[in-house]
C-alpha cells in the first residue's frame, strides 16, 4: 500500500494541483512540481487524492473570489490567483476525502504491476497506468476502477457483497476471481474462476449466490439463437461461467466473426471465452498475442511504454500477429514483426512506424 499521506501533504498537492491547471503555467512549475512528487513517499498518493478530488469539484473557476481582486490589482498573475481559488476550493473537500477513503487509492505508472492485500484478505494486482480507488463499509466492498486493468481475487465474505465499479457497469462477486479492463472503447470483464453478475450502474444488484436457473434467461447471441453457457440476470445483468469474457463496445460497429453480440442498450455486447492464461499473461511481464491484427497487436504492445509503434500502412496493418513478447519493450517488438514479415521501420525519438514492405 502507497504511504499514507499527511493532511499537509494533501494540502500541497492541492496547490500544485492549482498552479498545473492555471493557464499561464511554466516550466518552472512543472520542474518544481516534479521535484516534490519524488521528494517523499506520501506525495504521490496526496496527489492521487487530489486528481480525485478536483474530479467531484469540478473545473477551474474562470474568475477569482472577490476578496481577492484587490491582490490582481497589486500586480499579482491572473493564474496565480486562479490557483488560488482552485486550491482554496478543494483543499477541504480533499481533506475531508483524505480521512474518507482517499488514502485507499492505488496506482500504477505505464509499464508497472503491483499486487497488494486488502484489510478482507482479498488481493489486487494492477496492470499498466491502473488507478483504483477502495471504499469498505459494514455493508459492502466497493472498488472502482477508474482506468486501465486488474485481476481481483476476492475473500469470500457473504455478508458484504464485493463490487467493482468500472464506466457504467457493477461488476458483483463473491469468492471469485476476475479481471476487468476498462479503456476508451470497451469495458471486458473476465472470469477466472467462481461467479459474478455484472449490471448497469444504479441498478439492484443480484446476488450470484442467490441467482438461480429459475431467475435467469439465455442470452441471444447474434447468428447463433442462443449461448448455453451466459445467462441474463432478470433486467439487465449476466452472469458469467468460468472461462467467459464480456467486453461492452461503447462504440456499436460489427463483431468480429470470432465473437457473439449483441446489441444493448447504447452499446454491443460481445461474449466469447479466450484463454484466460493469455488474458493475464501481464502479470508475469508477458503480452500473449494469438492471431490479432498487428494494429491491435502494436495498440496492446503500446499501453505499457512510452515508446509508441503505429501502422502507416493498411494492408500491413491487417496481417495476423502470433508470439509472447515481452511487456514494455516495444523496440523489440517492432524490430521481430519488421524481420519476420520484412517490413520498413522509421524511428524517431519516442515514436515507431512500421510503413509497410521493404523495397527490392
Amino acid at each position: 500500500m502507497d504511504e499514507k499521506p499527511s493532511a499537509e501533504m494533501i494540502g500541497e498537492a492541492a496547490v500544485w494541483m492549482a498552479m498545473l491547471r492555471a493557464p499561464d503555467r511554466t516550466t518552472t512549475v512543472e520542474k518544481g512540481f516534479r521535484h516534490w512528487l519524488s521528494a517523499h513517499p506520501g506525495h504521490k498518493a496526496a496527489f492521487e487524492a487530489i486528481s480525485t478530488a478536483w474530479e467531484e469539484t469540478g473545473a477551474l473557476p474562470k474568475e477569482p473570489l472577490p476578496h481577492l481582486v484587490r491582490l490582481r490589482r497589486a500586480g499579482f498573475r491572473q493564474g496565480f490567483l486562479q490557483a488560488a481559488v482552485a486550491a482554496t476550493v478543494i483543499v477541504a473537500v480533499a481533506v475531508f476525502m483524505f480521512y474518507a477513503y482517499t488514502w485507499n487509492s492505488y496506482a500504477t505508472d505505464i509499464g508497472e504491476q503491483r499486487q497488494f492485500t486488502l484489510k478482507d484478505g482479498s488481493r489486487i494486482t494492477l496492470n499498466t497506468a491502473t488507478r483504483i480507488v477502495v471504499n469498505f463499509s459494514d455493508e459492502q466492498r466497493t472498488v472502482r476502477l477508474k482506468d486501465g486493468e486488474a485481476l481481483f481475487e476476492v475473500a469470500r465474505d457473504p455478508r458484504r457483497p464485493f463490487i467493482v465499479e468500472a464506466g457504467d457497469r457493477a461488476v458483483t462477486a463473491l469468492g471469485t476471481s476476475f479481471v476487468v479492463r476498462q479503456d476508451s472503447s470497451r469495458l471486458s470483464v473476465t472470469l477466472v474462476e467462481g461467479k459474478v453478475a455484472i449490471v448497469a450502474t444504479g441498478e439492484p444488484t443480484t446476488s450470484v449466490e442467490q441467482t438461480s436457473a429459475s431467475s435467469v434467461s439465455e442470452l441471444r447471441s447474434e447468428g447463433s439463437g442462443q449461448h448455453p453457457d451466459l445467462s441474463v440476470v432478470e433486467g439487465s445483468g449476466l452472469v458469467l461461467a468460468p472461462g467467459q469474457r464480456a467486453t461492452f463496445m461503447h462504440t456499436v460497429r460489427p463483431l468480429p466473426d470470432s465473437g457473439k453480440g449483441v446489441e444493448g442498450e447504447g452499446a454491443t455486447i460481445r461474449i466469447d471465452s479466450p484463454s484466460v492464461e493469455k488474458i493475464i499473461a501481464w502479470r508475469t511481464g508477458h503480452v500473449d498475442l494469438a492471431e490479432v491484427r498487428l494494429a491491435d497487436a502494436a495498440t496492446e504492445m503500446n499501453r505499457y511504454s512510452s515508446t509508441k509503434v503505429t501502422i502507416e500502412d493498411p494492408q500491413t496493418a491487417d496481417i495476423l500477429i502470433t508470439g509472447i513478447f515481452r511487456a514494455g519493450d516495444t523496440a523489440n517488438f517492432a524490430n521481430a514483426i519488421a524481420s519476420t514479415y520484412d517490413l520498413t521501420l522509421q524511428q524517431s525519438g519516442e515514436h515507431i512506424a512500421i510503413t509497410g514492405k521493404r523495397g527490392p
